[in-house]
């Protein structure tokens, strides 16, 4: 086993080679078209081309009724069934081991439920486009703007509540917007989830200028929940995850020198398909030490990679893995820069090999002058989410979290 295929899970690098694959993870839907309700995705595997299509309209259709039915009542329901689109967005069929696999978008429009839902729905996405009308003037109405997924307010992900506003607000943005691969971006979006008052859910939007400090908060948002099909925005409940427990501030901590630091990936930066590849970039505002970590629900922290050297954009060859965790824990990416001055022995602590992990991660445990920038990822199980049912894929996911159950604890130091 090479040094990076111990790393394996937690979201980690590896020089395992991919097989050749038609869709590494799921497949995309552009921005929803005006008056969209909900979106999903389907996959399939058949013998032939034109099995594996109809099987992919199939399961997108079946999926965005299960996926709003609980809230709704049955002639609700029977309406979404009835007005379900899987012609929007032409269906995707290419070549596979032993046959075809084909990814099919399934889409409801405000217009084809109930009033209750074009009440509630009509109302979310005006607020939204208020939001963006505030951002283009704040921007002047130039640039390409970058849409990360919303989390949760203490930083891990929200699932299928951020993607579905994530979705609205590409759909309610009048500016440009970055696609997954564009790096040429002069403004960011982030958002985070939370409960509002009574049953609703409120969303804080902030925006920053590339290359400036600070974000700029946009007045909050307040929705039901059933606006987006969903029962509840309900967190979950503070853990090992948390921004509290992990000394961050909306994911990230400046050092107390001034060094910044920002973490991406810029082939994705929303859901993932278990054992999806998918590159990551730290850039610190000076010349810095820099450990990329996987943090994990349980507390497990594991070193991805280290920089052999002070650098301002530390960009690994190895690609990162995002792999759903056993009892299907949730983990975070951290990385850490120390500034060039202090040396790589500053790390308070933490694992120094990919070989083993080490317990809680806690930036206040960190130098003041360190800094910190995270990310969340929500992983998919192969088949769901839109994620490609591939065997080879779940073998190999199988075979990484069992290489991650092997690792021992490291030894104290």
């Amino acid at each position: 086993m090479t040094r990076h295929a111990t790393m394996l899970a937690l979201l980690l690098a590896t020089t395992v080679q991919a097989a050749p694959a038609t869709w590494t993870g799921p497949c995309e839907a552009p921005r929803p078209p005006e008056g969209a309700w909900r979106v999903e995705r389907g996959y399939a595997r058949a013998a032939t081309a034109s099995a594996a299509e109809e099987e992919a309209q199939a399961k997108a259709r079946r999926q965005l009724v299960d996926a709003v039915a609980a809230p709704l009542t049955p002639q609700e329901r029977a309406e979404v069934e009835a007005h379900v689109d899987t012609s929007w967005q032409p269906v995707r069929v290419r070549e596979a081991a032993g046959g075809f696999e084909a990814c099919a978008v399934a889409i409801v429009r405000q217009r084809d439920v109930s009033e209750r839902l074009r009440r509630l729905s009509g109302d979310l996405d005006a607020q939204l486009k208020e939001r963006a009308a505030s951002l283009a003037a704040g921007l002047g109405a130039k640039g390409l703007v970058r849409a990360d997924i919303p989390l949760w307010d203490d930083g891990t992900p929200a699932d299928a509540l951020g993607r579905e506003m994530h979705l609205r607000w590409l759909g309610a943005v009048g500016l440009p917007v970055a696609g997954p691969t564009d790096t040429a971006w002069t403004a960011q979006v982030r958002g985070q989830l939370g409960r509002g008052g009574g049953d609703t859910c409120r969303l804080q939007l902030f925006w920053q200028r590339r290359g400036k400090p600070g974000w700029l908060p946009l007045e909050p948002v307040s929705f039901n929940p059933m606006a987006v099909g969903l029962q509840s925005c309900a967190p979950p409940a503070e853990g090992a995850l948390s921004d509290a427990r992990l000394g961050l501030d909306a994911g990230s901590r400046p050092g107390s020198g001034g060094l910044e630091l920002r973490l991406e990936s810029p082939p994705r930066h929303d859901l993932l398909c278990d054992g999806e590849r998918f590159s990551v970039v730290a850039e610190a505002s000076a010349d810095a030490w820099v450990r990329v970590y996987s943090v994990a629900e349980d507390g497990r922290v594991l070193l991805g990679w280290a920089s052999d050297k002070p650098v301002r954009r530390f960009a690994p060859a190895d690609p990162a893995v995002g792999v759903r965790l056993p009892g299907n824990q949730r983990d975070r990416m951290i990385a850490v820069a120390i500034p060039a001055n202090l040396g790589p022995g500053a790390f308070a602590g933490l694992p120094t090999e990919p070989t083993c992990f080490g317990t809680g991660f806690d930036a206040r445990h960190l130098p003041p002058e360190a800094a910190v920038a995270s990310l969340a990822h929500s992983v998919a199980a192969p088949g769901a989410a839109g994620c490609p049912s591939d065997p080879a894929k779940r073998a190999e996911g199988d075979a990484m979290r069992a290489a991650i159950a092997a690792l021992p604890r490291c030894a104290a130091r």
